[in-house]
């Protein structure tokens, strides 16, 4: 299994049997594939984000208030659940991985060993 990460406005060009995974507190309209909120920030993280604009907080509360409670292992069965153990892609809405949520997700399942790659990097 091939998992990856990406946005929405990619999912199309995904590689043919890829599962979309959205780990957005709220998917775009429309979007009818499965999700792993649990990976979501909260609206109070994102609320934050939104009024100072503090990336380094943003993470630092990210990975402490979700990523903290979670196990690598645990996420990775659930993913390989969710896609019937087919490739999988987490997506969410930001363009740019290098401030986005599904990035802190990537570099967190590579700590435990985990492979991860962008789509399209």
């Amino acid at each position: 299994m091939k998992l990856y990460t990406s946005y929405f406005s990619k999912v199309r060009a995904l590689p043919d049997g890829t599962v979309p995974i959205s780990i957005s507190l709220w998917p775009p309209k429309g979007y009818a594939g499965v999700q792993l909120r649990c990976l979501a920030p909260t609206k109070e993280i994102l609320t934050t984000y939104k009024q100072d604009g503090d990336w380094a907080a943003y993470v630092e509360k990210y990975e402490r208030d979700v990523l903290g409670k979670l196990r690598q292992e645990t996420i990775m069965q659930e993913i390989m659940r969710l896609s019937g153990g087919k490739d999988a892609a987490i997506l969410c809405f930001e363009r740019d991985p290098a401030q986005c949520h599904r990035s802190l997700v990537a570099r967190w399942l590579r700590k435990a060993g985990y492979e991860i790659t962008e789509y399209g990097a």
